[in-house]
């Protein structure tokens, strides 16, 4: 049984105001829409601020600059804004790659463990010399 084209609610005796409950959902903001352009155009941004990431990975300051890039390159952008915080957003959220995003997500995954077992070579054998 369904609601569509009545006013009353089939869980409550009263009715509602379609108008009103329909106004009352535009309250959050529109997200933004990666095309696979920007998703692979951030994930480069990030595999070059790696050496700068220090090591609690990125900070606030290199999603900025990536948005900053993006906006550079993209300039006519769709939905919301790709602001710093949306670019967190995207990294901290595998979910929100898409499927060819989510291969640059891996193969940048295995670019920072190939370079701290490069790291972890020089560091040995700088032991083993000393």
């Amino acid at each position: 049984m369904s609601s569509s084209g009545s006013s009353h609610s089939l869980r409550s005796r009263g009715t509602i105001d379609v108008a009103a409950a329909a106004a009352a959902g535009t309250n959050r903001k529109a997200p933004a829409v990666w095309s696979k352009a920007e998703e692979i155009t951030f994930l480069e941004f990030l595999v070059k601020a790696l050496p700068s990431s220090g090591d609690g990975g990125f900070k606030m300051p290199t999603f900025n600059q990536a948005s900053a890039e993006l906006k550079t390159k993209y300039p006519n952008q769709r939905g919301a804004e790709k602001t710093g915080a949306v670019c967190k957003n995207k990294w901290t959220a595998p979910k929100n790659i898409t499927p060819l995003s989510r291969m640059s997500h891996i193969l940048f995954l295995t670019c920072v463990l190939c370079a701290l077992i490069r790291l972890l070579t020089i560091v040995l054998l700088t032991l083993l010399i000393a």
